[in-house]
């Protein structure tokens, strides 16, 4: 009597196992009561369950009981040791809440919806305090923007500031404005912010529009007491006399409630708008440098104005500032 012919045993073609990324979340969905799932270990899947999508199909054990396909992926799990890989969705997913994290500095009242606020434990210090400043001149508003002001604050700048075959920057920013850079560059003078080196980069606000922008930054403030200065205007708002305003406007808050000694700001030579406007609030031209924002040397002017020479040619009203005085070091 010839040996009878078996054919292959279901365990043995179950026993056949692929790597799955995805396990994880097979296991924390098909636990059995009482296991506790691993999700962050990887595992092997049977191959015919894999292809079936029978992960909580009842199987047979080694020992004769019968069991879920999570016991069993329980007990394989606990010889793995290589982290699941993140789908792409996943990872894009990461990536979009790291960039609405970036925005987190902004008070809650001035951001949008989505951008999550970081823990207090991961902010070195609390800069809210910073949109409550107010500088006001009889035509213009400084203060630090909203979400959506910012975003006004790029379209102005996208529209234009000065013609192409021109460059009245020492970098050429304007040359490849792109937005994401645009807002990471204002954002990180807010995460970056102490004490010890600041930059305040204020946007300029006429009747509510936003117009353009105009910064006073100083490094080691408490010991040299010393700010730097620098702006832009929208094309369509030049020549009408709001950078005089504006530059006084933050002049005003250096020298009279900072008590800053010294002011510098610096222009390229064909640059005659900036020129005027340090002239006119009584910079003295103090030396000559070059600058190569576009690759080839340009001379540039070094201005500089003391506290006893400042006088403010226009009325500035400034509030909102007392509670923000210790994040310039000058409390």
């Amino acid at each position: 009597m010839g040996a009878r012919r078996r054919g292959p045993r279901p365990e043995r073609r179950d026993a056949r196992r692929i790597r799955s990324p995805d396990v994880p979340a097979r296991i924390a969905a098909g636990a059995a009561p009482g296991e506790k799932p691993r999700p962050w270990r990887d595992a092997c899947v049977p191959l015919s369950h894999a292809r079936a999508g029978r992960d909580a199909r009842p199987v047979q054990g080694n020992c004769g009981r019968p069991r879920t396909e999570a016991a069993r992926l329980s007990r394989l799990v606990r010889h793995a040791n290589v982290p699941p890989v993140p789908a792409p969705a996943d990872v894009a997913e990461a990536a979009r809440r790291r960039r609405l994290d970036d925005v987190a500095v902004l008070p809650p009242r001035y951001r949008r919806a989505e951008h999550a606020r970081p823990p207090a434990a991961t902010r070195p210090v609390n800069i809210e305090p910073l949109w409550e400043i107010r500088l006001r001149t009889p035509r213009v508003e400084l203060r630090l923007p909203t979400a959506d002001e910012l975003e006004a604050l790029y379209d102005v700048a996208a529209a234009g500031i000065h013609p192409p075959e021109e460059m009245p920057f020492g970098v050429a920013w304007t040359d490849d404005l792109r937005h994401d850079a645009f807002v990471q560059f204002h954002q990180d003078a807010w995460r970056d912010w102490s004490p010890t080196k600041w930059d305040c980069r204020f946007v300029t606000f006429l009747d509510g529009e936003v117009i353009g922008m105009q910064d006073v930054g100083a490094e080691a403030f408490a010991e040299r007491r010393e700010v730097g200065t620098g702006s832009w205007l929208g094309q369509d708002f030049q020549g009408r006399g709001y950078g005089t305003e504006q530059r006084a406007a933050v002049l005003e808050f250096a020298f009279r409630v900072l008590g800053a000694r010294v002011a510098i700001s610096g222009a390229l030579i064909h640059n005659v708008p900036s020129q005027r406007i340090s002239e006119k609030l009584g910079y003295r031209v103090t030396g000559m440098g070059e600058l190569s924002p576009r690759g080839e040397p340009i001379p540039h002017y070094e201005y500089r104005i003391e506290h006893p020479e400042w006088n403010c040619p226009i009325a500035v009203e400034i509030e909102g500032v007392e509670p923000a005085l210790p994040l310039f070091g000058a409390a």
